[in-house]
């Protein structure tokens, strides 16, 4: 549908139509996206990964902790610390040593606890639980070897303390030997104050000597660091690749990558896939017919006549309804030639006249088929006739009318007029004047003349041709025609002045032309037909003149009657 402005606004409808003329490229894209996935899942080397779990400490336990600074806030661990502690260089070095050719290490933290995970993949199973492992081990092996030293240094400076007040105690203890014996009440006194000083230093003694116990107690027994909560086992199936996972991500970006493909080409494709497309160009001009595909038809190149190979087929019921929206424009102005074009070659114009023409036939009516695509003959291949005399031994006086004129085999009432041999300037023969004087013999003869042209586009015979004629019928073809070129036949067409009366639409969509397939519809009186144009109805025959002349005569020249 058109907005006000013209633009195309798609509804919910449209995008499946679309999806359903596009569906092979999705599909393409689709099976392209999927076996892209398994080609890729068979080439690539299965990994197997494995993962340990490890709760992070500190390095030092609260005991030791508190003994050394009383007044210190806990430790907290340092997660984001401690996992680029387990990537870096010294600890891959070391689990080389232990675990040859192990992979990098990758280490993902557990929510927003102490836990860890350290995974390591590989094209080897166990390998890639011992390096895992490895990790593991070489990380908190690391730890307590820093709280080691740390515990060492702390030790150290304990003990300097301790030797420091043992040198003062002794000092102060031997200043007390010194005092006399027999002292004063001064001397007294002195002694008492070296006695508090010497309780105070062994107090403080007694303080370095319990921290310096702890700190060599964990030495020996403290783990800080990290402990191992859960090792690695060998994985028994390859993390990588996967292929009912790869398969699907194949499938939803083939999908979308498919759908964006199928958009974009529609948005760029110019060509008439449904009647709302041609009618979107045609400007107002009635659809009279919209042709589905012939299916028994083998090759577009080979004749195929289906309205009387196959009278049932929805195409023959599609021809018998064209057939019927031609007659009904009798009823609004004498239509006694109609001119069938297309705009290029290989639409489908050709094979629309020459069912058209039988469909016709079949219904009682008396009709002439022309060939006037002197480039390109080949209606008579539909018929199964000859070529070698026709419109143009008419026109230039090698052959009257009545011997051009051919019947058709099994066809009562339809007549070939064939193009003849073909002439060195086509356009030039069909504006002579004698080519419209030709066309006018023939409808004094039947009821209707049906005129075969070349296409539009490439050759101006068509148009010359339109001027000739009581009305011209457009035959577009759905995956051929573009919506250019339909608009530029209809506007070579409109500075001709041509009496263009409507197109037809072949290979037309079942969403189309449905009704085709539910209805049937039967052969229309020919005296019905004739009563309405207010014209006598001529069944089946046609009153040829004489051999001699190409036209009529009412005096000297002897009246045939032609039937089938």
């Amino acid at each position: 549908m058109d907005d006000q402005h013209g633009e195309k606004q798609l509804y919910f409808r449209d995008y499946v139509q679309i999806l359903g003329r596009r569906r092979w490229t999705i599909i393409l894209v689709l099976v392209i996206a999927v076996g892209a996935s398994i080609a890729y899942d068979a080439l690539t080397t299965p990994k197997y990964s494995a993962t340990a779990q490890l709760q992070l400490t500190p390095q030092v336990s609260a005991t030791v902790q508190q003994a050394s600074n009383p007044t210190a806030l806990p430790v907290v661990v340092d997660v984001p610390t401690a996992i680029q502690v387990i990537q870096s260089t010294s600890v891959q070095d070391a689990v080389d040593n232990q675990v040859p050719g192990a992979a990098a290490v990758s280490v993902k933290q557990v929510q927003l606890t102490n836990v860890v995970d350290v995974s390591v993949s590989s094209t080897d199973a166990k390998q890639a639980a011992q390096a895992a492992n490895a990790y593991a081990a070489e990380y908190i092996s690391e730890q307590q070897q820093q709280a080691v030293e740390t515990l060492n240094n702390a030790e150290h400076i304990v003990q300097t303390h301790i030797s420091g007040l043992q040198t003062q105690i002794s000092s102060v203890q031997a200043q007390i030997a010194a005092l006399p014996t027999n002292a004063d009440a001064s001397t007294l006194g002195q002694a008492q104050a070296l006695q508090t000083q010497v309780a105070a230093l062994q107090s403080q003694l007694a303080t370095y000597e319990g921290q310096l116990g702890q700190f060599q107690s964990a030495a020996s027994l403290d783990t800080g660091g990290g402990q191992i909560i859960g090792k690695a086992p060998v994985p028994t199936k390859p993390s990588s690749p996967k292929p009912v996972t790869d398969i699907a991500l194949a499938v939803i970006l083939g999908l979308v990558i498919g759908l964006g493909i199928a958009l974009l080409r529609e948005y760029y494709d110019e060509s008439i896939r449904t009647k709302v497309d041609l009618e979107r160009v045609t400007r107002g001009l009635p659809t009279l017919g919209l042709i589905p595909a012939i299916g028994d038809w083998r090759s577009d190149g080979e004749p195929y006549l289906v309205s009387k190979k196959a009278p049932t087929a929805p195409p023959s019921e599609a021809y018998r309804s064209l057939r019927t929206s031609i007659q009904f424009l009798g009823l609004e102005r004498e239509i006694e030639t109609l001119l069938f074009t297309s705009p290029g070659a290989a639409e489908g114009k050709t094979t629309t006249l020459a069912n058209m023409a039988t469909t016709m036939a079949q219904a009682g009516q008396s009709v002439v088929v022309v060939c006037c695509d002197l480039r390109r003959p080949r209606i008579h291949e539909f018929f199964g006739l000859t070529n070698g005399t026709g419109f143009t031994s008419v026109l230039l006086g090698t052959s009257s009318l009545a011997d051009a004129l051919q019947p058709v085999p099994g066809t009562p009432g339809l007549y070939l007029l064939a193009s003849g041999p073909t002439p060195p300037n086509p356009s030039e023969l069909l504006s002579d004047p004698r080519a419209k004087a030709v066309f006018a013999q023939l409808a004094q003869l039947a009821d209707i003349v049906l005129i075969d042209s070349p296409p539009i586009l490439p050759v101006t015979d068509a148009a010359v041709l339109s001027t000739l004629v009581d009305g011209v019928v457009m035959v577009a073809c759905v995956g051929n025609s573009s919506r250019r070129e339909v608009a530029r036949a209809i506007d070579v067409l409109g500075r001709v002045d041509a009496p263009l009366v409507g197109v037809v639409l072949n290979k037309a969509s079942e969403s189309d032309s449905y009704a085709y397939y539910r209805y049937s519809y039967g052969p229309t009186d020919n005296e019905q037909w004739a009563k309405a144009r207010g014209v006598p109805a001529k069944v089946g025959t046609l009153k040829l003149t004489s051999p001699s002349s190409p036209s009529s005569s009412s005096d000297g020249g002897s009246s045939e009657e032609g039937s089938t």
